[in-house]
């Protein structure tokens, strides 16, 4: 199994609400929580990866930092997505923006989250463990 090390970049930062990772964790938290839920429905499970421990010691890697599950994908480095073909980019947008399931107020927070970890990954790619 391989697992994903996410953590706050080094030095000062420039805002004291950037790199919340505390708050990204809190966030896979829930929604993992709601998907292993079995109350929950499939169709309303929202493709996360699963959080394995937060550890907000500084004394351990210089920062909080917490681990989760490695899960297959593509990253985008470019919000374009011009590697993707016109076909499944136009397809992409259709489920953003006119799903009609797409406005259930979990897949609305799941898209949010996924939105975040996109541009979070645009200027920090996740270390491997």
């Amino acid at each position: 199994m391989r697992f994903v090390l996410r953590k706050k970049p080094a030095g000062q930062l420039l805002s004291q609400t950037a790199h919340q990772v505390e708050r990204e964790y809190a966030m896979l938290a829930a929604l993992h929580r709601y998907n292993t839920n079995p109350a929950t429905p499939a169709e309303r499970k929202v493709p996360v990866p699963e959080p394995i421990i937060l550890c907000e010691d500084t004394a351990v890697v210089g920062t909080p930092f917490y681990i989760m599950e490695f899960l297959d994908g593509r990253i985008f480095t470019d919000v374009r997505m011009l590697e993707v073909s016109p076909k499944d980019r136009r397809e992409w947008c259709v489920m953003k923006y006119g799903y009609p399931e797409f406005t259930h107020p979990v897949i609305l927070v799941g898209f949010l989250l996924f939105v975040l970890l996109l541009a979070l990954a645009l200027y920090h790619q996740p270390k491997l463990v």
